[in-house]
């Protein structure tokens, strides 16, 4: 009979790996963020004392339901961001952190998104 059915390899001597997929998506995920995230800084004001969280949500495009649990975590989130942003940038260190689309999202949630653990 006819041999059975073989696909030419497009590629040979390259390691083909579904495994490498979930992998290289992650990371291309991560760039993009990282990257929307970096753009979005822009528009936040240089002095973050007066910086208030509905003013965050309005330039970062995020909405909460009023007196929701969601609502108050991601204010409190935001509001421990700014102080450390505060805190970081007043210390005199050789580079500068910023608010981003990310300073309302809790660091465990934050290694659940990109596939880290803390």
């Amino acid at each position: 009979g006819a041999p059975p059915f073989t696909q030419r390899d497009p590629l040979p001597g390259v390691l083909h790996s579904a495994s490498r997929t979930p992998s290289l998506m992650k990371t291309f995920a991560t760039i993009l963020v990282a990257a929307a995230a970096l753009t979005a800084v822009m528009a936040v004001p240089a002095d973050l004392s007066t910086y208030s969280f509905e003013q965050y949500c309005e330039e970062f495009g995020k909405e909460y339901t009023p007196g929701s649990y969601e609502a108050s975590t991601a204010e409190a989130t935001f509001r421990a961001g700014v102080s450390d942003i505060m805190a970081h940038n007043a210390a005199g260190h050789s580079w500068s952190k910023g608010v981003n689309a990310f300073t309302d999202v809790a660091a465990d949630k934050m290694a659940a998104m990109f596939g880290r653990s803390k």
